[in-house]
């Protein structure tokens, strides 16, 4: 899966705390939660007040994100960013549980998009075009329902690694599996996987499109 990064309205406009405004279903809990940010962020004249959720693994280089964000903007506030734990498979439950005291910015799995955009936990993307030319085009699919980017792609470097025995194996081999066990089993060796994570189970499925008659 790859992760997306979604940034409040507070950091994505240069702290103008401006709500984008969907004009859909969800714009009333985007706009509540917009209104939210703005009272808490905005409490003291020229401070403004961010919580950053991100991975454990990942507290270092967030840390990098925040102090490079106060760099760029921190002559036009004074910004005080928390930088705080919070699994991005788990991210959208939480978030979901008290939106409006949820974080500012948060990473989350591209799975959960559909959730947190429907609940009006998402704001889309203003300069959706300057954003999808600086990524690759998968990735800022990931982060798009319909034309719209509600997000910001953090990485797409997830991914399957296959390690093998050239001992065994030539490069021919391994092109398919059905190879690859075949001669696994000729020399009584094993083909492993983890057969308990749905990441890695994903390489099983084969989608077919069908058409009715």
């Amino acid at each position: 899966m790859r992760r997306t990064m979604k940034m409040a309205a507070a950091a994505l406009t240069a702290l103008a705390l401006t709500a984008c405004g969907t004009g859909d279903a969800d714009s009333n809990m985007a706009d509540e939660r917009q209104q939210a940010v703005s009272k808490e962020s905005g409490s003291a004249e020229g401070k403004v007040s961010l919580t950053l959720w991100g991975a454990e693994e990942d507290q270092q280089l967030l840390g990098q994100m925040a102090e490079s964000f106060c760099q760029q903007y921190g002559g036009e506030a004074d910004l005080d960013i928390t930088v705080a734990v919070q699994g991005e498979s788990q991210c959208r439950d939480v978030l979901l549980g008290d939106v409006l005291n949820g974080a500012d910015v948060f990473a989350f799995a591209d799975d959960q998009l559909l959730a947190l955009a429907a609940s009006g936990a998402l704001l889309q993307v203003e300069n959706a075009d300057a954003v999808r030319s600086a990524n690759v085009e998968e990735a800022s699919a990931s982060a798009t329902i319909g034309e719209r980017l509600y997000a910001f792609p953090m990485t797409a470097d997830n991914g399957y690694f296959m390690y093998y025995n050239k001992q065994y194996y030539t490069d021919e081999d391994v092109k398919t599996l059905d190879s690859m066990l075949d001669i696994a089993a000729a020399s009584e060796k094993k083909v492993t996987m983890d057969w308990t994570s749905g990441w890695y189970l994903y390489s099983f499925l084969v989608i077919r499109e069908w058409t009715l008659d």
